[in-house]
């Protein structure tokens, strides 16, 4: 072989190594950064005040002046709050508050898919909450509509006493040593808090015509909750 060809040939296989290289290790980069997420970890997360604050001025923004939240509690991953109607005291919505972006948004879970009042199932897509952040609307404001006042489809079959056993079944054989806290009756479904050694260790939804149990695993730990109303 010719020693120019040989030279062409090992300039090739050098160049072609190279290029493998270089697109593996940016495979590599790409890989590593995949699930990052695009949130600043390093910005100074809310307070349960300012959670407070947001929810309470997301409140009055739906319009209807018989909504009031009632409770904010804190957890490692996000706030949940508790929103309720004035003149029958039932449990109207819920609602997470993103401790670091500032944007607010229905829970999912029984309150996406048992609510029979204020829920989408009840009223269809244009009868449920959008989400905003920054106090300002976010991307699905005008497609959803916001809240629809919304009318209940009927009385639940489960009590708040079969509820409770529902729950502490479901406790029993899944979370050993937690014990049913408080129950709280929503449209169509029950709000339960968890309890383990005495404090709050989190909450569970109990279908109203069924029983099911629905566990929230999205809350992380508890970490402290504030009472309005």
């Amino acid at each position: 072989m010719k020693a120019w060809k040989l030279g062409t040939i090992i300039t090739i296989i050098i160049i072609g190594a190279a290029f493998i290289t270089t697109s593996a290790f940016a495979f590599l980069i790409l890989d590593n950064n995949a699930g990052a997420s695009t949130r600043t970890t390093t910005a100074k997360p809310l307070t349960i005040y300012d959670a407070e604050t947001i929810a309470e001025d997301y409140s009055a923004r739906l319009g209807n002046p018989n909504l009031a939240v009632r409770e904010v509690e804190e957890y490692s991953l996000n706030f949940y709050v508790q929103v309720y109607e004035k003149d029958t005291g039932v449990g109207a919505f819920e609602l997470l508050v993103d401790k670091y972006a500032r944007s607010i948004y229905p829970e999912m879970g029984p309150n996406m898919m048992w609510n029979t009042k204020y829920g989408p199932m009840a009223n269809g897509m244009m009868g449920y909450l959008s989400s905003y952040g920054e106090y300002g609307y976010g991307g699905m404001e005008g497609m959803m509509g916001g809240w629809l006042r919304g009318t209940s489809t009927g009385t639940t079959r489960v009590t708040v006493d079969q509820a409770r056993a529902d729950a502490q079944q479901w406790l029993n054989a899944n979370l050993a040593g937690t014990t049913v806290g408080e129950v709280s009756p929503f449209y169509g479904y029950y709000h339960v808090m968890v309890v383990s050694s005495g404090g709050n260790y989190g909450m569970l939804g109990v279908n109203g015509y069924t029983g099911q149990v629905w566990y929230h695993t999205w809350h992380g730990a508890f970490t402290q909750e504030l009472h309005l109303n």
